[in-house]
C-alpha cells in the first residue's frame, strides 16, 4: 500500500537523454520500494526546464555541464525564486563538487557511481522532507496552533511565558522552558543559556561566549554550556555536511 500522504513531484534535466531514463527509472524503483508516490519530469533542454521551474516540484537532479544553459545557472534561478526546492546536482565532473556548494545543493551524484550515491541522496531528501513537516501543538492566547519545528529560530522564557521566534512570526504561551528542552534536542534544538533555546539550523557564528543567529540577533551562551552548545552545533553541522566530506 502506497503512502498517499507522501507524493512528490520530481524533475531530472541533463542532455543525455538515454542517462535521463536510466536515472528515471532508478528513482521510481528506489520510491517502488519505499511504497511513496512520485511523479518524475523530464528535460533534455534546459531552456524549456527554466520556464517550468514552480513551487510544486520539491526536488530536481541537475546535470551540471549542458549546452545553452547549465545546472548552476539552473539553480541559481530556483534559489531566486525561493521555492524551497531541493536540488541534487548529476555530474561526470567530480571536480566540480566544490563549486557546486555555493548553491546548497543537498547532494552531488557522481554518474560512475550513481547506483552507490543514488539512494543516500533520495534517503536524505525524504529525511529533511519528514523533518520539515515535524509540528509541535501549542496553545497561545488566541488558542491552538501548530507549528513546524523546522521553522523555529528560538524559544525564549520570559517570566511565566515562552516566546516561540519563527521564520514568519512569533508567538507567545503560558509555560516552562524546561518542558521543551527535551522535547526538541533530537531535532537540532540546543538550550544555551537559562532563557534560550536554540535551533542549530538557525546558528550563522558560534563564538566562545555567544551565538550570532541568522537574523543579526545575538545570544550569550551560560557559563556551564559552551561544551553542550559547541557539541550539539557540531553534530548539526556534521550531520548535514556527511556527504561532503
Amino acid at each position: 500500500m502506497f503512502d498517499e500522504d507522501k507524493r512528490y513531484k520530481i524533475v531530472i534535466c541533463d542532455d543525455d537523454e538515454t542517462f535521463i531514463d536510466l536515472l528515471s527509472e532508478k528513482i521510481e524503483q528506489d520510491f517502488v520500494q519505499r511504497k511513496i508516490v512520485c511523479l518524475i519530469e523530464k528535460y533534455s533542454d534546459s531552456r524549456k526546464l527554466l520556464d517550468n521551474i514552480g513551487a510544486e516540484t520539491q526536488l530536481y537532479f541537475l546535470d551540471i555541464d549542458m549546452p545553452e544553459i547549465n545546472g548552476m545557472e539552473i539553480a541559481d534561478k530556483i534559489l531566486a525564486k525561493n521555492l524551497h526546492s531541493e536540488i541534487i546536482f548529476v555530474s561526470n565532473h567530480e571536480e566540480m563538487v566544490f563549486e557546486s556548494f555555493r548553491y546548497k545543493p543537498l547532494r552531488f551524484i557522481r554518474k560512475e557511481k550513481m547506483n552507490q550515491e543514488l539512494q543516500e541522496a533520495i534517503s536524505a531528501f525524504l529525511d529533511k522532507k519528514e523533518k520539515e513537516s515535524r509540528i509541535l501543538e501549542i496553545t497561545t492566547r488566541e488558542g491552538k496552533c501548530c507549528i513546524a519545528v523546522d521553522d523555529i529560530i528560538f524559544l525564549e522564557s520570559r517570566q511565566h511565558y515562552l516566546k516561540i521566534c519563527c521564520e514568519n512570526e512569533n508567538f507567545e504561551l503560558r509555560g516552562r522552558i524546561s518542558d521543551y528542552e527535551t522535547m526538541l534536542e533530537k531535532y537540532g534544538f540546543v538550550r544555551v543559556n537559562i532563557g534560550f533555546i536554540i535551533n542549530c539550523k538557525y546558528i550563522k557564528i558560534l563564538k566562545t561566549k555567544k551565538i550570532i543567529l541568522c537574523n543579526g540577533m545575538e545570544i550569550n551562551i551560560g557559563s556551564n554550556r559552551h561544551d553542550k552548545v559547541r557539541h550539539a552545533y557540531m553534530e548539526y553541522v556534521r550531520e548535514k555536511n556527511k556527504w561532503k566530506l
